[in-house]
């Protein structure tokens, strides 16, 4: 299965530019890279059309259950995300979508409830997915997102224990490199989705651009990804470049309005077809937020950061809900002990030595205020620098790819042409560079920083270890 966005054009065609205005329900303003017969290239366009069938594809579970993050959420023992499946699947009920998705890590145990979701709902209503820790190279990984693992090509609904077999034999072909997870999954019928293709799950040991590359191209659908930032505009850029599908999805870990989905061309009547639909490459990438009135002619750049943008608020409002729930929900042997000592401090310093009652406050205070904002800067920053170096990366390959194409020409010709060529990728890593969302520091940025200002607070996750787990 190979389909990329030139599939897309005569639809375009002929839905585009629908004289409809947004007062009506029915109407979508969505994005696509489409193929232009007369340009010979690839463009990122707004498609006006009447409503499609939305749906958001990558929202996580209770399921997702790792801990990895920052040494403090290990220790504490703080999981992915604590949100019942059914409520996920009502929130992007809420949210306007028509059909239901679930897609864990690593893990499809939420499917028993994905099911008695549907049986309430509608069985044809939602289809169950898996994001995949992928082995690129030795101690490198990245997500895959596999979509509708109960409905494979050309089949109904299959079975749980159907379902399980196939799970099963994804989980081993992960460990075995991209090209042949892509492979196994075609034969299988499963749509495979490269998701937020920029963000780098190993940092400690980061891609080189020719496998970057490599990666974008044994995909045929990249994600625009609803936290991201600047890696949104990495992906668009890759998706033109290499004639690529793009679907949209919120991995969202919590019970958080949906800012991404992907909308099909049509509207269909069930989740086969509407996953049939994006067999076919006939979708475009959506989001509830709209763009202000003041933005008449949006770029491409205004459409991302206005629209598809995770802002600081969003991702704060993730490490709330994680600690939140950590708080609420997570009761294991190590929360029971650090609850006991907080808990002997405070009778120490009621019976001993009164000073010592503030301690369980001031850990309080740090856990569910100080903690979550530093450790949103300090990702929001280390991901914008990662993102940054390997923009710089893939630009250096994609410089020496082309100078090894050059065609025989004299010594002054070829050095004029290799200056051409980094003078212009030179020029590129300079616009990226200087692209900035972050809107100033704000006065509770500040007065985190003030309450925990030792050392540098970077995030050292390593998602590759998960390679090593079955289930």
């Amino acid at each position: 299965m190979v389909v990329n966005s030139k599939s897309l054009a005569d639809v375009v065609r002929d839905v585009g530019g629908s004289l409809i205005t947004e007062d009506f329900n029915s109407v979508s303003e969505v994005y696509a890279v489409v193929y232009d017969d007369g340009a010979n290239d690839y463009n990122f366009k707004k498609i006006v059309k009447p409503r499609g069938s939305r749906c958001d594809p990558h929202r996580h579970s209770g399921y997702s259950n790792e801990v990895i993050g920052s040494t403090t959420t290990r220790l504490l023992n703080v999981r992915e995300s604590y949100a019942k499946v059914s409520k996920v699947l009502d929130r992007s009920k809420k949210d306007g979508m028509d059909f239901f998705a679930l897609q864990d890590h690593n893990t499809i145990d939420g499917y028993l409830d994905l099911y008695k979701y549907s049986m309430q709902h509608g069985m044809d209503k939602t289809f169950l997915s898996c994001e995949y820790d992928v082995k690129v190279s030795e101690g490198k990984t990245v997500h895959v997102g596999v979509w509708g693992l109960d409905y494979p090509a050309g089949s109904g609904r299959i079975s749980i224990k159907e379902v399980d077999l196939v799970h099963e034999s994804l989980m081993k072909l992960r460990k075995q490199g991209i090209d042949q997870f892509r492979r196994g999954c075609d034969s299988m019928g499963l749509i495979s989705v490269l998701n937020h293709p920029p963000w780098l799950s190993t940092p400690a040991r980061p891609l080189t651009g020719e496998e970057f590359s490599h990666i974008c191209d044994v995909f045929d659908y990249l994600e625009i990804n609803g936290d991201s930032q600047k890696e949104n505009l990495f992906t668009l850029e890759v998706a033109l470049e290499k004639g690529k599908i793009l679907v949209g999805g919120s991995d969202l870990h919590n019970l958080r309005k949906s800012n991404a989905f992907t909308e099909t061309i049509y509207p269909v009547g069930s989740a086969r077809e509407y996953l049939d639909e994006v067999r076919k490459g006939l979708v475009a990438v959506g989001s509830c937020s709209r763009m202000p009135k003041s933005i008449k002619h949006a770029d491409a750049l205004s459409v991302l950061r206005t629209k598809f943008n995770g802002t600081r608020s969003d991702f704060y409002d993730n490490i709330y809900r994680g600690m939140g729930g950590y708080l609420m929900h997570e009761w294991g042997l190590r929360k029971v002990g650090f609850l006991g000592a907080f808990t002997g401090l405070g009778a120490a310093g009621y019976f001993i030595y009164p000073p010592l009652l503030a301690l369980p406050f001031v850990a309080f205070a740090w856990l569910s205020f100080a903690f979550p904002i530093r450790y949103g800067m300090a990702e929001r920053a280390a991901v914008k620098k990662r993102t940054e170096a390997l923009y710089g990366e893939y630009q250096d390959y994609r410089l020496r790819k082309a100078i090894g194409l050059l065609p025989e020409m004299g010594g002054d010709d070829r050095a004029k042409e290799v200056l051409r060529l980094e003078e212009l990728i030179g020029e590129k890593k300079r616009n990226f560079d200087a692209i900035n969302f972050k809107k100033g520091t704000r006065w509770w940025e500040v007065l985190a920083s003030k309450l925990m200002p030792w050392g540098t607070f970077e995030p050292n996750y390593d998602f590759s270890i998960l390679l090593h787990r079955d289930k």
